[in-house]
């Protein structure tokens, strides 16, 4: 989001604002478009060698003030932009959670706090860099240990050592999975990394699933593949997981043929 005030003239950008990553050539835009005069709709933006883009300056409406109530305006559907709550708040399921989603009660069990956490961040760390790397062309150790230790500062906000074991296990996970040739030919297509979704589960206790695909590919004009990556041994709940990854998918591409590829660390490739 956008959110700054104009100081002396000067926007500056709140703590999280998009504001702050701005090019100061492009905030300048907004500085001028606050103290264009009323006959003036527009504004300048002369980008060096790229020519100049136009922007129109939207001003703030005034609103006339009311004195009584009687002067205020009944909302309607078109004026009433009030939150609005839901009359029945559906449970939301974490489509990695639950033991299928027929049954989305049935919810996996949970892992130990230590290894759970561990293998998490192992497996956030490698398909981090898979979407960083389009093509995966590196493949010296070295090099993609830096990559996963800027990952982890950056993204994760852990700090991870030359010597950790967690950095030399993630390399080795990386180097497993980018190196199959279908992973290859894969990431070569047009890919769209980590997108999320949700979807509304009828039944006898409606559910929201809600999820993130890893990857998604569009393979050709007819086909789209939703590719996982796992990064630990093969389950029976990761095609449950998969097939909802499958559904969500398929409401995205109706018109397409629609996919799904597992692919394991040190182990071939299974489909749905």
């Amino acid at each position: 989001y956008f959110s700054s005030k104009l100081d002396e003239g000067a926007v500056k950008g709140s703590p999280g604002s998009i504001a702050k990553v701005l090019p100061e050539t492009f905030l300048s835009v907004f500085e001028k478009a606050a103290q264009a005069p009323a006959t003036e709709d527009t504004v300048q933006w002369p980008v060096k060698g790229k020519g100049t883009h136009s922007f129109r300056v939207c001003r703030a409406t005034v609103v006339p003030r009311r004195d009584s109530d009687s002067d205020r305006t009944v909302a309607s559907s078109d004026n009433d932009f009030a939150t609005l709550s839901p009359r029945v708040r559906l449970p939301h399921v974490a489509a990695s959670r639950v033991g299928s989603v027929e049954s989305p009660n049935r919810a996996l069990p949970e892992e130990s706090s230590t290894a759970g956490k561990s293998s998490r961040l192992l497996g956030t760390l490698v398909h981090r860099l898979l979407a960083v790397q389009q093509r995966p062309e590196v493949t010296q150790p070295e090099e993609i240990g830096r990559r996963l230790r800027e990952i982890a500062q950056t993204t994760e906000s852990v700090a991870l050592d030359e010597n950790d074991h967690a950095l030399s296990d993630a390399v080795t996970l990386y180097q497993s999975i980018a190196g199959q040739d279908e992973v290859v030919q894969l990431l070569q297509q047009t890919c769209i990394h980590e997108v999320p979704f949700s979807f509304f589960l009828p039944g006898e206790t409606p559910r929201v699933m809600r999820g993130m695909v890893d990857c998604l590919v569009r393979e050709d004009e007819t086909c789209v593949a939703v590719v996982e990556f796992k990064t630990g041994k093969p389950r029976d709940e990761d095609r449950v997981q998969l097939e909802a990854y499958l559904q969500a998918a398929r409401m995205f591409f109706p018109d397409l043929q629609v996919r799904g590829r597992l692919i394991y660390a040190g182990q071939p490739a299974s489909e749905k």
